[in-house]
C-alpha cells in the first residue's frame, strides 16, 4: 500500500502563507478602524498606508491561489480556534492539516508586515 507524497517544504510554506493572509488583512482593518477614532494630526495618511498593504495582501492571496492551484494544492476549511489557526488542505488529492499557534501567527504576521514596510528587527 502506497502512503500520500510527500509534500515539498515549499509547498508547506505556500499554505502556511496561504492561510496566513486573511489574518493579516483582519489585522490591517482592525488598525484602519482604530486610526479613524484617534486623535491624530495625519490619520489618512496612515489609514492610506494601511490600506495599501491591505490591497497588497489581496493581490497576494490571489496570485497565491493560483500558485496553489497549478501545483495540486487546494486549502478547503479554514477554521480560528481559541488556541490556533487551523487549515485542511488538498496536496495532490491527499488531504492534510495544518495548526498554527497564535503565538506564530503574530510573529509571522509581524515579519511580514515589517518587509512591507521596509522595518528592521529590533
Amino acid at each position: 500500500m502506497s502512503s500520500s507524497p510527500l509534500q515539498t517544504e515549499e509547498e508547506i510554506q505556500l499554505i502556511k502563507e496561504y492561510i496566513l493572509l486573511p489574518v493579516m488583512f483582519d489585522v490591517l482593518e482592525r488598525d484602519i478602524q482604530t486610526m479613524d477614532t484617534l486623535r491624530l494630526k495625519l490619520p489618512h495618511f496612515y489609514i492610506r498606508s494601511l490600506q495599501a498593504v491591505q490591497k497588497t495582501v489581496l493581490m497576494r492571496q490571489i496570485a497565491l491561489r493560483k500558485e496553489l492551484a497549478n501545483r495540486g494544492l487546494k486549502v478547503i476549511h479554514e477554521e480560528r480556534r481559541t488556541a490556533c489557526l487551523r487549515a485542511r488542505y488538498l496536496c495532490r488529492g491527499y488531504e492534510h492539516k495544518m495548526d498554527l499557534m497564535w503565538e506564530i501567527v503574530k510573529a509571522e504576521i509581524e515579519v511580514a508586515l515589517a518587509a512591507h514596510f521596509q522595518i528592521s528587527g529590533e
